[in-house]
């Protein structure tokens, strides 16, 4: 079912596609697992002061399998970290509604930073990322 999200648009220009065709490791991981979806006009409300220009299509990435998280499949802590440092650039605001409106949060999570015994080391902002988790009512009962 359709919902609405809040999210980043990203320019996906020559040298991001150059890095995916350079790196077939990546390229294959994207293709094996997430699929591209173009996202109708009519269904994006531009809440920013830029505008997007209309010959230009607007994608998001999908999972192609979408399954609840288990023991094969978790949450892993270094995606949720990236998805986290990418609403960090607007605001603090926007990293914490994206966390806390985000459905499908499991016990199966897999803390696989770098450092996970200190992850500062390896995540600067490991600390406040983590702060962050614990505010939204569902994740802090996991």
């Amino acid at each position: 079912p359709a919902t609405e999200i809040d999210g980043v648009i990203v320019p996906f220009d020559n040298v991001y596609e150059t890095y995916i065709q350079e790196n077939h490791w990546f390229h294959d991981h994207v293709a094996e697992y997430w699929e591209m979806i173009e996202i109708p006009r009519e269904h994006l409300v531009n809440k920013s002061q830029w505008v997007i220009p209309l010959d230009v299509p607007v994608h998001v990435f999908c999972p192609k399998v979408r399954t609840s998280a288990n023991v094969d499949r978790p949450i892993l802590q270094s995606q949720v970290d990236c998805i986290v440092k990418g609403a960090l650039e607007i605001s603090k605001d926007v990293a914490k509604k994206l966390l806390c409106q985000t459905k499908g949060w499991s016990v199966w999570w897999e803390n696989d930073r770098d450092q996970h015994r200190q992850p500062a080391i390896a995540e600067p902002l490991a600390p406040f990322i983590d702060s962050l988790l614990w505010t939204c009512p569902v994740l802090s009962q996991l």
